[in-house]
């Protein structure tokens, strides 16, 4: 039977495009969440709202904006930590590119540093205060973002030397 080298790679640049997704996600969506509740609230007062199909889409609006905006980013933080962890597995660095990878991860934390700069900069933004006081997951992850980040980069790492060398897997 043959044997097939599979064709994916992991990127020694995962945690820093990590750092730099989760602040890009945090911040879309929430504008997604503050702009639904909004749009929400707009509509609350409309003739939309007397028939029954209105009031529940008035009602779903409002359950994007409220409640599904931090569970959505909850699922994306998570999977985004898997799938750095998972493709380590397909990284093969010798020692010297292992030390450039400890660089990568020092910039990735220094990143997260100016992310959560940012965030509370954000999170300063009068309009916004209110809707981002509510979101408790994503404040929090922003609060911890360069122990996150140096956790996420160091298991990481770890997992890149402590495999056999030759990387990718044979199927």
């Amino acid at each position: 039977m043959e044997q097939k080298q599979l064709g994916r790679k992991g990127n020694v640049a995962d945690v820093l495009v990590f750092t730099i997704y989760i602040l890009v996600t945090a911040v879309g969506l929430i504008l997604v969440g503050f702009f639904m509740t909004q749009f929400g609230e707009k509509l609350e007062g409309t003739p939309l709202q007397d028939t029954a199909v209105g009031n529940k889409s008035i009602a779903f609006i409002n359950q994007i904006g409220d409640e599904n905006i931090p569970k959505y980013f909850t699922i994306l933080f998570i999977f985004d930590i898997i799938g750095i962890i998972g493709t380590s597995f397909l990284i093969s660095l010798a020692l010297p590119f292992f030390i450039l990878y400890i660089i990568f991860i020092a910039f990735a934390v220094i990143l997260a540093v100016f992310s959560m700069s940012f965030y509370d900069k954000f999170s300063e933004v009068s309009a916004l205060q209110a809707y981002i006081a509510d979101q408790t997951m994503i404040n929090a992850i922003f609060q911890h973002a360069p122990l996150i980040t140096l956790i996420v980069g160091v298991i990481s790492a770890i997992i890149i030397m402590a495999k056999l060398p030759g990387g990718g897997q044979d199927i």
